[in-house]
């Protein structure tokens, strides 16, 4: 149990240290570029278009059943839309920092479920192997940098400091650390139930990022340079991924 526990806590340090390093990368940003951060928030849209396509849905493909990720990913869909209708009908503005802060919060719910089967599939496979010789923690901590610059650009436009970045991360990192564990202790879980828990990760993370980041964002500047920032991100995270197929 005790060795258990250590695991978890260092799989989830690194997703939390992860996810700070990208909130760093992205105040350094900031500083020396200011103005642009809208342009950071478009471009973070790209890379979790590139995470989506490029590695979330190929591994989840060759693990799961098709027709499972498809109906979970239809539920993570309808869940977000419904989340959304919530939150419209309980606010009657419709300000810029309104609609940030309704970003931020839905990435958060989406990485959050996203964290949920992602750390049970960890749980269950990390079971009897040698964590300090797996390359899954550098993968882990190397995924989690793109999505700490996704989160920091959303607090930063919704009006939050550097210590409620700080909370989100360790949250999210929690939440991951419970699943772990969830995972060591529950082994045999339902294949079909782990699918269903995929593809909801799946279309809620998706929802955020096409509807919440990037079709909301798409006004903020011209339709070119939305484009060139877009396809940068998918180029930056193709990239980003097939160095760490090298490692």
């Amino acid at each position: 149990m005790i060795i258990n526990l250590f695991i978890t806590f260092v799989i989830s340090f690194l997703a939390f240290l992860g996810m700070y390093i990208g909130g760093i990368t992205t105040t350094f940003f900031k500083q020396y570029l200011p103005g642009k951060i809208h342009r950071l928030y478009i471009f973070c849209g790209g890379l979790l278009v590139g995470l989506i396509l490029f590695e979330v849905i190929p591994e989840s493909i060759k693990q799961y059943d098709q027709l499972g990720l498809i109906i979970g990913g239809i539920l993570g869909i309808v869940g977000m839309m419904a989340i959304e209708n919530v939150f419209h009908n309980s606010n009657n503005h419709n300000g810029k920092r309104t609609n940030y802060v309704h970003g931020i919060i839905f990435l958060i719910i989406a990485v959050a479920i996203h964290n949920v089967p992602t750390g049970f599939a960890i749980g269950t496979n990390i079971v009897g192997q040698s964590i300090t010789s797996s390359p899954l923690l550098w993968a882990l901590f190397l995924h989690h940098i793109p999505e700490g610059i996704t989160v920091m650009v959303s607090s930063m436009l919704a009006g939050s400091n550097s210590l409620s970045f700080t909370f989100i991360a360790a949250l999210l990192a929690l939440i991951l650390g419970v699943s772990i564990l969830g995972g060591m202790s529950i082994s045999n879980l339902s294949l079909q139930s782990n699918t269903i828990l995929m593809g909801s990760a799946i279309g809620t993370l998706g929802y955020v990022t096409v509807h919440e980041i990037l079709w909301k964002s798409k006004a903020m500047v011209t339709a070119r340079e939305y484009l060139v920032l877009v396809c940068l991100g998918l180029i930056f995270i193709r990239l980003y991924m097939f160095g760490l197929e090298l490692l």
